[in-house]
């Protein structure tokens, strides 16, 4: 869940040098567990432990999160991962003229 949120943050462009950041998320819980393959009853737990823990909170498809540090350190996130693109075939070139 931790990766969710940093995930979220680094695609919608949101960063920050502060330790908190608040952003919009119009996702509901119920979509946050098809996306990552919980149940609604552990989305909602996980969110709970995160309040609890003074950590991010996720109220009203908005997310504040009050320890980005914490959060990285967490979820063991890297925004930069590099794909392995070299099985890709090269892309068509376009005919001259």
């Amino acid at each position: 869940m931790a990766g969710l949120i940093l995930q979220m943050m680094h695609r919608v462009g949101t960063t920050t040098s502060s330790k908190s950041v608040e952003f919009d998320v119009p996702l509901t819980q119920d979509d946050i567990a098809d996306l990552i393959g919980l149940t609604n009853v552990l989305v909602n737990r996980v969110i709970r432990q995160l309040r609890d823990r003074d950590l991010a909170t996720w109220a009203h498809r908005r997310i504040v999160n009050y320890d980005l540090p914490a959060l990285h350190r967490i979820a063991d996130f890297t925004p930069e991962v590099e794909l392995d693109l070299s099985w890709l075939p090269d892309a068509p070139r376009d005919p001259p003229g």
